[in-house]
């Protein structure tokens, strides 16, 4: 079912109270659950979804070797194995507390960094096993193209910089050639109308904030 993050933090200082003060959907642009939705990222929080007892006694229980990530391993397999609905109906409420640390705060925001961890063992652990099937070919493949894709960017990417740098001097020069006008030919009214507009015309380049 649809997901809503309840933000919360500390009603004052009295310790241990907690009050919401902003609340959003998750992925409010899904309107199904697919296993191509999940290989990027999991989708869902435990609270979330709703099943029968037998499920388990088809894809098995959840995987307690797994101190972060259990709920999304288990989605995964239950995924591959079946169809499940959504009903897009805002039923679930997920509570964060961003600013909290130990046991008041949330597993995801507290421990990021093992979540980062053990995502990447699960993720090599189903790649170890698609390639001990299939090869490495697709995956050389695949890799080659993507860093071939990333070098063009990165190309493009050091071009405009390059224009850039060369906007930016040529409006440093404009802005030298109104100080030697400044001093040698207008008088203060113009001088200062000048000046306003070159200022105007810096701060409007990336990167100019004076």
């Amino acid at each position: 079912m649809r997901t809503h993050i309840v933000l919360e933090r500390l009603a004052g200082e009295e310790p241990g109270v907690y009050v919401p003060y902003e609340t959003f959907p998750v992925w409010p642009e899904m309107h199904s659950i697919t296993l191509a939705h999940f290989i990027r990222i999991n989708r869902m929080v435990p609270i979330s979804l709703l099943y029968r007892r037998s499920v388990h006694d088809t894809i098995g229980l959840f995987n307690e070797s797994l101190p972060v990530i259990g709920d999304y391993e288990f989605h995964l397999r239950l995924l591959q194995s079946m169809t499940v609905g959504f009903l897009d109906e805002p039923l679930a409420f997920w509570h964060q507390r961003p600013g909290s640390t130990g046991a008041s705060s949330n597993s995801m925001v507290a421990g990021l960094r093992d979540h980062h961890r053990f995502d990447a063992l699960l993720r090599d652990q189903y790649f170890t096993t698609w390639v001990e099937k299939n090869g490495l070919g697709l995956p050389m493949f695949i890799t080659a193209a993507l860093r071939e894709e990333a070098d063009g960017l990165h190309r493009e990417l050091a071009d405009t910089r390059r224009e850039l740098a060369d906007m930016r001097h040529q409006v440093d020069a404009m802005a030298h050639q109104l100080e030697v006008i400044e001093h040698g030919v207008l008088n203060g009214g113009t001088i200062n109308f000048v000046k306003r507009t070159g200022r105007r015309v810096l701060r409007r380049l990336p990167g100019r904030g004076r």
